[in-house]
């Protein structure tokens, strides 16, 4: 049986805030989160523990983005930017 976290109910973007700071609205600049990361923004600090230098050291060498990725990354979105173009010129046609 799963317990729910004390701070459920408060909004993910003032987890972590002074209560006197909460704001009702999300913050633009947090209102395009997506679900991990919103999830991500709403663990309270007392629930990540506490890491030494040499601990965050290890994490950070074993983090690697594999060429591949990048590759994909900068076709997709030249693909994105093209079937926009695309989209807008086929829009215009049908005007005509």
């Amino acid at each position: 049986m799963s317990q729910q976290h004390p701070q459920a109910d408060i909004p993910f973007w003032n987890v972590n805030i002074p209560a006197d700071q909460w704001t009702i609205e999300c913050p633009p600049y947090l209102a395009a989160c997506d679900e991990f990361d919103r999830k991500q923004l709403g663990i309270p600090d007392q629930d990540y523990p506490r890491m030494s230098w040499s601990e965050v050291k290890d994490v950070i060498s074993k983090q690697h983005t594999h060429p591949s990725f990048l590759i994909f990354r900068n076709q997709n979105t030249k693909m994105k930017k093209n079937v926009s173009i695309l989209k807008c010129f086929l829009s215009l046609m049908m005007m005509l």
